[in-house]
């Protein structure tokens, strides 16, 4: 669905910054050694310091040998694990390959830090590998480090190859084109292509059109998939014709002009009643026949799942604001579709449980049956689908638990093994274990016992993939169980724990450890371990879970200000509960060096967020004004009653999105409470963002004309707009904004300045050029954050004009 196009966080765009503020000068000076501390703790500075944090295998064809590459204080080393004999050893004489590699490229090659990306084992046995380095490519046999080279051929971008590598499709001139590989001749596809309404355009609505623009960036075609026999195309175009013009002035173009940019975009706003529409068509390439598919303004979203004839594929379409969810089945001649199932709720309905996660649905085409993901009895759950008729065959699992991920499907043994949350009594409901059950709902197993989050990383969401392939981020997901099923990699850790990594049989037996992560060289960096705390929400009823990170060289009988760094969208999980992610969260790494400064930083999911019950995340449903503030205020209050150490009187808040309207919404809703908030790239009047219709009921307007209807709003949204509630502001705030910010739009926080200088409010004002939505890692805004926070809960002066020796 267009919708699941957006991704909240890219990577952002460079140049310079600038930006606005009024300070007072309290007389005392916080020691540069403290910001010195908060340097060396930024993720960019620590990320490599831990050693061992998971373990990535690279599988052999045929089996259940792997290899993987164990860091050393000396760089690393690839080693050879045999499960089946409980053996490992080096995989081969790094010195004699670094030789090898040195002697074909005339370039000096490290052997304790050997370059090998795309590394394939290409036999049974490992005795021959395949690998990269830089633009070449080596074929070496392991036992004599005899090695060949072939030149990487650069990959056209702008094309889509069929699976059979023998054509391509690509856009030109709003329509299809098909390439053939081997001659070069080229033929159109289509001819019905036209502005706005064009095939391989990426819509408006992606978030891309933006950065397109102003860089100039070319982008690989948008909606082109190919059928696994290459002998169709099943394409998706938006039609955004009728969408009014939405526009972003870039005043410091990249080209150097003097003259500001324009740049425009097609969108609607929430609460409008005007939509973009898609349209799929299936095309015979050879005949140039196509069909289209009666999907509705919705389409199907990706995966496609095809059958074992290429003559069919399942597809799944969310409509009706996601309240709607329907699997269908496509004739791949016809284009005819049949509904196999549907499911509806009051409110929205999810087919992956985080949204960045692929759909929690497999198709099974031997037997013509459908692994289905459903939220109906209130929990995240499995279920056995007859693929024909829709017909539940079979529940797989039952209970107040979570499904989180699949992450494998044995057909032939009819197993499925999937990661879940709060299962396990007396334990964070977070934490993830595997489980295995058998297709018909028996055997239900747990494979990972211990009392920590074991964590399987998920397939990206294939839509947001296509986009982050099209940005030039290539990542491969890695695959936990070896090719015959016998064997899974698990690796598992608390915040306070580092991580261990094991192998176990495909029934949980633990057969030998690979690794323990050594940490101590990130302790060394000051670095604090999260806490992990538990406390009520505003109801007193529901416990909530979130993490305390502690100032450097704490001592528990001083009082240190405290700052919630919030983010609470009803899409993701912002608390870390392994220690990677306490390590590489967004959230974390920046609060570690919020902490370094002197804070006590809490970060929590407060009611509304994913993981949990059904009825935990529909509590953000229609209350996006509150954003669950009030259960921050609650767990404060709880915390600083219980740890004297938390001065909650010096309170900050912080957010970045979501996390930056929630920010706001903090400052300007409970004013006696936050004392100063940074709010950065927020939405801070919803109606002036991009559709975000999923998290309310349908709209309803007022029969009252006036104002215009142009500028109607719905009547049951509630307060989402928080430029009505700027002159509630009593503490000290900073707004940061991009002007390029494709997902937070710069109006909205120009709309959000307006609203708080009609009332007469002091504020400060970072003004970014040229950035998108992802600048709050950068130096400048991050040195200014933590400027405002010394000033503002610490009163103390920063170092003027502190500059960070790694200036990215």
């Amino acid at each position: 669905m267009i919708g699941r196009q957006k991704i909240k966080f890219l990577a952002g765009a460079l140049v310079v910054l600038a930006s606005s503020r009024v300070v007072a000068d309290s007389g005392r000076q916080i020691p540069i050694e403290a910001y010195q501390r908060a340097e060396a703790v930024r993720l960019k500075n620590i990320a490599a310091v831990p050693l061992n944090l998971g373990v990535v295998p690279i599988w052999l064809p045929a089996g259940d040998g792997f290899w993987f590459r164990e860091q050393t204080l000396a760089g690393w080393r690839y080693v050879a694990v045999d499960p089946g004999h409980s053996d490992r050893h080096e995989a081969f004489n790094h010195g004699k390959l670094a030789t090898a590699i040195a002697k074909i490229s005339g370039t000096s090659v490290d052997a304790d830090h050997l370059p090998l990306t795309e590394l394939t084992l290409l036999d049974e046995h490992g005795r021959h590998i395949r690998f990269s380095v830089d633009k070449t490519s080596f074929s070496c046999e392991v036992a004599s480090s005899v090695c060949s080279a072939t030149d990487v051929a650069a990959k056209d971008a702008f094309i889509v190859e069929a699976p059979n590598h023998a054509i391509a499709a690509f856009a030109r001139n709003d329509n299809i084109w098909v390439r053939d590989l081997k001659t070069g001749g080229e033929r159109q596809l289509t001819s019905d292509g036209e502005a706005h309404f064009a095939y391989g355009k990426w819509p408006d609505s992606g978030l891309l059109t933006v950065l397109q623009a102003s860089s100039g960036k070319k982008l690989p075609p948008f909606g082109f998939e190919w059928s696994p026999d290459s002998r169709r195309l099943v394409v998706t175009r938006v039609d955004e014709r009728a969408l009014p013009e939405y526009y972003f002035l870039q005043s410091v173009p990249y080209d150097g002009s003097r003259r500001p940019k324009l740049i425009s975009i097609r969108t609607t706003l929430s609460g409008e009643s005007i939509k973009a529409a898609a349209e799929m068509s299936i095309i015979d390439v050879a005949s140039g026949v196509g069909h289209k598919l009666a999907t509705g303004a919705e389409g199907l979203s990706l995966p496609y799942w095809w059958s074992t004839d290429n003559e069919r594929f399942l597809a799944i379409q969310s409509g009706d604001y996601s309240r709607k969810t329907t699997l269908f089945s496509v004739n791949a001649a016809s284009g005819a579709l049949r509904e196999v199932l549907s499911e509806e709720s009051r409110t929205f309905l999810q087919v992956s449980p985080l949204e960045y996660d692929e759909p929690a649905v497999r198709y099974l085409p031997l037997t013509e049956e459908v692994v289905w993901f459903s939220q109906r009895d209130g929990w995240n759950h499995l279920y056995l689908v007859d693929g024909h008729t829709g017909r539940i065959k079979a529940k797989l699992g039952e209970g107040n638990w979570s499904v989180q991920n699949i992450i494998r499907l044995d057909e032939r043994k009819r197993v499925i093994y999937f990661s879940a949350a709060g299962r396990e009594p007396n334990q964070d409901p977070y934490f993830r274990h595997l489980y295995s059950v058998r297709l018909d709902g028996r055997g239900l197993t747990l494979l990972t016992p211990e009392a920590a989050d074991h964590v399987f990383t998920p397939v990206t969401n294939p839509a947001i993939g296509t986009e982050l392939e099209a940005l030039g981020f290539h990542s491969a997901t890695p695959q936990p169980f070896s090719p015959s099923g016998r064997y899974f990699i698990d690796t598992w850790s608390t915040v306070s724990a580092a991580p261990v990594s094991v192998v176990r049989t495909a029934d949980g037996h633990t057969v030998m450890r690979l690794v323990k992560a050594d940490v101590s060289g990130l302790l060394k960096t000051g670095w604090s371990t999260p806490e992990a705390f538990q406390a009520k929400a505003a109801d007193a009823k529901t416990e909530l879970y979130g993490v305390l990170i502690k100032p450097a060289r704490f001592d528990a009988a001083r009082r240190y200000p405290v700052i919630d760094y919030i983010y609470n969208g009803p899409q993701v999980v912002t608390t870390p509960h392994d220690f990677a992610g306490g390590l590489n969260d967004w959230v974390t790494s920046r609060a570690q060096c919020l902490a370094q400064l002197g804070f006590v930083v809490m970060v929590m999911d407060g009611r509304g967020t994913p993981m949990r019950s059904k009825a935990f995340q529909d509590y953000m449903y229609n209350n996006m004004q509150e954003f669950a503030l009030e259960d921050h205020v609650a767990v404060l209050k709880e915390l600083a009653f219980r740890l004297p150490y938390m001065d909650i009187g010096r309170l900050g808040v912080i957010g970045h999105s979501f996390g930056g309207y929630a920010a706001m919404k903090a400052i300007l809703g409970y004013p006696d409470f936050y004392k100063a908030a940074v709010a950065s790239a927020g939405p801070y009047d919803m109606y002036g963002l991009y559709a975000l219709d999923a998290f309310f009921d349908p709209p309803i307007f007022s029969k009252d004309t006036t104002p215009p209807a142009a500028v109607r709003l719905p009547i049951n949204w509630g307060r989402v707009d928080l430029t009505e509630q700027a002159g509630q502001l009593k503490g000290k705030l900073m707004l940061a904004y991009g002007d390029l910010d494709e997902n937070s739009y710069p109006a909205v926080t120009a709309r959000m300045v307006n609203a708080l200088v009609k009332a007469n409010k002091e504020f400060e004002l970072v003004y970014l050029p040229n950035r998108s939505h992802a600048y709050v890692d950068e130096p400048y805004f991050t040195r200014r954050t933590w400027d405002f926070f010394v000033r503002s809960l610490l009163d103390e002066e920063p170092p003027k004009d502190y500059a960070f020796a790694n200036s990215k």
